[in-house]
């Protein structure tokens, strides 16, 4: 004869671990505090199939943790930031050169001329915005943080665009290849250098936990 199967709820590791680690996720921000949460969410699952106490209730407050900190990385929850019009300007201006770099790709397998000449203004409107941006962006304020941010970004970034710029306007290849080979170096050297740039957004723009969030003043 077999066994019957419990349906009692009673303690178990699971939902004990759990509710441990939902507990930790509220206090902790970015990747760290997703994984926790993550892990935690599984435990509650994979409890509360055994009836285990706890599991429940870690797995509603991991889950909801977990939601808040992706929404959160989307940016959709306004948090605080130092430099704000700063890390503003900055990120448009690499957004517009981004932008750039994929229309170029785009015009080299254009085969219409109409459709090259869209292309075209779409390349002269977001290197535009990239200078726009680029000049307000006080350079000089990274230097403490990133030795020579300011030469790099006014020298291969800023004047990589504006040779580009005057190269598409003109149709001269020297020009366009010139602003190419300035975006080019700036690009190896933001690659370099992107542990610090990385490390200072950080700092510039805090993603607090949940716990944080809810509490602060």
């Amino acid at each position: 004869m077999k066994k019957e199967e419990t349906t009692s709820m009673h303690f178990g590791i699971l939902g004990i671990f759990s509710l441990i680690l939902a507990i930790t996720a509220i206090f902790l921000s970015g990747y760290p505090g997703i994984i926790i949460a993550f892990v935690a969410v599984i435990a509650g699952i994979v409890g509360s199939r055994r009836w285990e106490r706890l599991s429940v209730t870690g797995l509603v407050i991991s889950g909801f943790v977990l939601i808040f900190l992706n929404v959160q990385g989307m940016g959709l929850i306004p948090v605080p930031a130092k430099n704000t019009a700063l890390i503003r300007h900055y990120t448009n201006a690499i957004r517009s050169f981004q932008e750039v770099f994929k229309g170029v790709k785009k015009a080299a397998f254009a085969t219409a001329q109409d459709k090259k000449e869209k292309i075209r203004k779409e390349i002269l409107a977001a290197i535009d915005k990239g200078l726009t941006e680029a000049r307000k962006v006080q350079a000089t304020r990274f230097d403490p943080y990133i030795a020579g941010f300011s030469d790099h970004f006014r020298d291969e970034f800023v004047n990589g665009l504006q040779h580009l710029k005057v190269g598409f306007l003109s149709a001269n290849p020297v020009e366009e290849k010139k602003g190419a080979l300035l975006l080019d170096n700036w690009a190896r050297w933001s690659r370099k250098n992107r542990p610090l740039l990385v490390k200072l957004w950080h700092e510039w723009h805090p993603q607090p936990s949940l716990f944080r969030t809810i509490f602060r003043k």
